[in-house]
């Protein structure tokens, strides 16, 4: 791409200095931006001309003008061509190729295969979207470079299987007012803010999951983060290497965590805040920065069988074995 945006360039250069002088000037706008990305370029580009009903010709000063102006014009084509690209599926869809731009999950019932192929954006939007989706399957992509890898909104009964979502500016997974799905076997890190992010949630399955180096913005990073949730089960994910916390729970009751693995995390492995009768069994947390497991302000919590190296208002026989 580079190459031939130099040689066009180089082209229009030498036909500029050839011309003769311009008898009436064109009046442009443009607006260009560049998002970084491996190698993905995004410009949005405006061009309003009004021309003379002379024949019109360039002189030598204006050679600079002509050429960037047609490297823009280029590298907008090369956009829309590129990360712009939006594509809604509304049948079951398996990729045989890397995609550049969103993909918005269209229909119900549907299942998209990544095939191992990666979604790339251009640092905004979502990667995989579903909103309003029930009975889907996504499994075996990868998603990097949104705002948000893969979000859910008011999507109930979904599975997501083997999805792996990376160095995505805020969330890599963003779960919002959406039940009963299943997320089994995703791997989600170095996002900006947190791993997984739910909220206002229930009847959620987490199993086998891992997140990550979190947090890579400087805020948020939690590997998991619960808000207003209740209900959900998390069993067999590890949340490690995270900025802040492994888990953390800020009012949400009634969530069972079972042989989960939260270390090395910046600040703790469970962070529990106001959340009320939670069930925590044989989940493991060590070396995290501050605590390995701390409570505040909760009631009826339930621990047993948990190795934690550190502990801030847990209660004393959170190691015994369960019944």
């Amino acid at each position: 791409m580079v190459i031939l945006a130099g040689a066009l360039a180089g082209a229009t250069i030498y036909y500029a200095i050839a011309t003769c002088r311009i008898q009436k000037a064109s009046e442009g706008a443009v607006d260009a931006w560049r998002t970084q990305s491996e190698v993905t370029v995004r410009l949005n580009v405006v061009i309003r001309a009004s021309w003379a009903q002379e024949t019109l010709c360039m002189k030598e000063n204006t050679v600079k003008h002509k050429a960037q102006l047609l490297l823009v014009i280029l590298f907008a084509a090369m956009s829309l061509l590129g990360c712009n690209g939006v594509r809604t599926i509304t049948t079951d869809t398996t990729l045989t190729a890397d995609h550049n731009g969103q993909i918005v999950i269209g229909a119900d019932g549907i299942t998209l295969d990544g095939n191992g192929y990666v979604i790339r954006g251009c640092g905004t939007g979502n990667g995989i979207k579903l909103v309003s989706r029930t009975g889907v399957t996504i499994k075996n992509c990868i998603v990097t470079n949104f705002d948000d890898g893969i979000q859910l909104n008011g999507s109930h009964d979904n599975v997501f299987r083997n999805n792996k979502v990376h160095h995505n500016t805020n969330e890599g997974f963003d779960i919002e007012g959406s039940d009963r799905n299943t997320f089994r076997g995703n791997t989600s890190e170095d996002n900006g803010r947190d791993g997984f992010d739910m909220e206002d949630s229930e009847y959620n399955e987490f199993i086998n999951n891992e997140a990550t180096g979190n947090g890579t913005s400087g805020s948020g990073g939690n590997g998991v983060e619960l808000d207003r949730c209740s209900n959900n089960t998390f069993t067999g994910n590890t949340s490690s290497n995270n900025l802040r916390n492994g888990f953390s729970l800020d009012d949400s009751p009634d969530n069972d965590f079972e042989e989960n693995t939260a270390d090395n995390n910046g600040r703790r492995g469970f962070q529990i805040e106001t959340s009320d009768d939670n069930t925590f069994s044989d989940n493991d947390a060590c070396g995290n920065s501050v605590d390995d497991a701390r409570q505040q302000g909760c009631t009826g919590n339930v621990f047993c069988g948990n190795t934690f190296c550190t502990t801030d208002g847990i209660p004393a026989g959170y190691d015994s074995p369960c019944p």
